[in-house]
């Protein structure tokens, strides 16, 4: 559920899969946006541990299975595909490959993928929700520093967390306001 909180998002759970089912590579397209989305691909060479990059994607294509294993190109590797979806539409798209020397996906691989699914489901609705509501804070910061009201946040310790443009404008200026 920290998947899309970490500050390399989808690195644990991808590389929690690549282990779990004993990958060469795992991926997921993950959309952030209104018709973009990002993907996350974790490799593990040698079997060591996962290393992360990222790709900036158009966005994903709406699929209707949910879950598939099969062959590609069967000499190079095997693959199970798996659609995330969110109750809002938003899907997220997982790829686990395993190399031509290593056993195919299985039916009981596949089942124990769907037992993923529906937590993978809940983290992708709590990524997706943070994000809204990181828009409605800017959105409503931005109003309030439109009207010259600045805002400011902090924690239980009185140690600052946040401060709009206004209040970092009189910050910066020592007028009236100081830490």
């Amino acid at each position: 559920y920290q998947a899309a909180l970490e500050d390399r998002p989808w690195l644990g759970i991808l590389g929690l899969l690549a282990g779990f089912f004993d990958l060469s590579s795992a991926s997921a397209t993950v959309p952030w946006g209104e018709g973009q989305a990002s993907s996350y691909l974790v490799s593990r060479p040698g079997g060591g541990l996962p290393r992360l990059r990222k790709y900036p994607l158009a966005g994903p294509a709406a699929g209707s299975s949910r879950t598939a294993a099969e062959p590609c190109g069967a000499t190079r590797h095997h693959a199970m595909r798996a659609d995330c979806l969110a109750q809002d539409g938003l899907v997220c798209r997982l790829a686990l490959h395993r190399r031509k020397g290593q056993p195919p996906f299985t039916e009981d691989d596949r089942a124990a993928l769907g037992v993923f699914l529906p937590h993978i489901e809940s983290a992708l609705e709590l990524a997706a929700d943070v994000a809204r509501r990181d828009m409605e804070r800017l959105l409503y910061e931005f109003a309030l520093d439109q009207m010259g009201i600045g805002v400011l946040f902090l924690n239980e310790e009185g140690k600052l967390l946040h401060a709009s443009e206004v209040v970092r404008a009189l910050l910066d200026a020592e007028e009236g306001i100081r830490l």
